[in-house]
């Protein structure tokens, strides 16, 4: 067996090397069309081999790829926070991009603790989580989950505190 360079979740699995994706599906080097049900954690809910999509990226690709959100801005994410906040129902909304799933979820979790803070509850820095949730890749985003096999031998790393019941709380600490 050639060795494999790119670590994958279970190391002595063999995987399907996808070649490519249409729509809905994954298709591997022997053509074998996989339904993609996972789509990368629901990254990829737009389906693969989105034609507009592929020319609205290589369109803004040719333009500018990223900008740091402390130094810049882009009218393209301006655009698009403005057209997310109006789909939002009842109020006026602003949005933070962010790279993934975990980031988005360790991001929440620090905007309601500064709130709290601010709020002059300091002590209000407990995250309520459901048994068997998934809330990203990260330690932090680890730290908020209920699951118990992804989180057993990262428990000191991620709060020290075990999974058990119908919910967990987790203290988070920080000074």
């Amino acid at each position: 067996m050639k060795r494999e360079h790119l670590i994958k979740p279970v190391l002595d699995r063999r995987y399907p090397t996808v070649q490519y994706g249409k729509g809905v599906f994954l298709f591997d080097e022997q053509g074998k069309a996989y339904l993609d049900a996972s789509s990368g954690a629901v990254t990829a809910g737009i389906g693969h081999g989105v034609q507009e999509i592929a020319e609205a990226m290589q369109e803004q690709a040719k333009k500018v790829s990223f900008v740091y959100r402390s130094q810049f801005t882009s009218e393209p994410a301006e655009r698009l926070a403005e057209k997310l906040g109006g789909l939002a129902p009842g109020g006026d909304y602003w949005a933070f991009f962010v790279n993934s799933g975990s980031e988005a979820t360790e991001t929440a979790m620090k905007v309601a603790i500064q709130h709290w803070q601010e709020k002059g509850r300091a002590g209000k820095y407990m995250v309520l989580s459901r048994r068997m949730s998934y809330h990203g890749i990260t330690l932090g985003a680890l730290s908020m989950s209920g699951h118990v096999l992804r989180r057993r031998r990262f428990i000191p790393a991620a709060g020290g505190v075990p999974c058990g019941g119908s919910s967990l709380l987790l203290p988070l600490p920080f000074s």
